[in-house]
Order: structure tokens, then C-alpha cells, then sequence
């Protein structure tokens, strides 16, 4: 699988925007810097489809409207791709990225 990074826009009515694909990976406990980090910004809101696991990233400077669209982001992927379905969701907060959230980019 190719981990996925989306933009998601605080309009609901629209759709995610895909940012980049990182190299193509395999299930292991690391992802090995597969996407840059530089293209996670604080004043947006991002989905990251590693493949076995979602995560919703809330940049510190995002606002309101895209905050609340992170809450709803992951089910509104799930239904575009019923592999998602059954996937772990993350919402992350910037600055507190957890190490395996870290793990996924260089």
C-alpha cells in the first residue's frame, strides 16, 4: 500500500484533497519516513491513510470550521473505499504527534 496524505477543507461539500503518496510500504510497526512532513501545515487539518490505520492531523493555527470537519474527515473517507472500514482512526494534535505518527514522516 501507498500511504496517503489528504488536506481536508473546512466545507464539507467538498472533497479531500490529495497532497502526496508516499513509496509504497508494508504492514510492519514502522512506516520509515514514507511522507515529508514539511507538507503538514498548522493552519490546516489532515487525513493520513497509512494503510492500516487512519489518522486525523489538527494543525495548532486550523480553523474552527476545519476543526470540525476533522471529526467527521475519516467517516466520510471510510465510505469512499470499504477497506477503510474497519481501520484504526487517530485524530492527532500538533504538537502532540505520538512516535508512531512521527514514525510516518521524514
Amino acid at each position: 500500500f501507498s500511504p496517503r496524505l489528504f488536506r481536508i477543507d473546512g466545507n464539507l461539500s467538498k472533497d479531500m484533497e490529495l497532497i502526496a503518496t508516499g513509496a509504497p510500504t508494508q504492514r510492519s510497526s514502522k512506516y520509515s519516513g514514507c511522507l515529508n512532513r514539511s507538507d503538514l501545515k498548522d493552519g490546516d487539518v489532515f487525513l493520513v491513510d497509512t494503510g492500516w490505520e487512519i489518522f486525523v492531523w489538527i494543525g495548532k493555527e486550523a480553523d474552527r470550521d476545519e476543526k470540525i470537519a476533522a471529526m467527521t474527515a475519516a467517516d466520510r473517507y471510510s465510505k469512499l473505499d470499504p477497506r477503510t472500514l474497519e481501520l484504526p482512526v487517530h485524530i492527532i494534535k500538533s504538537g502532540n504527534e505520538s512516535q508512531r505518527f512521527r514514525e510516518i514522516f521524514a
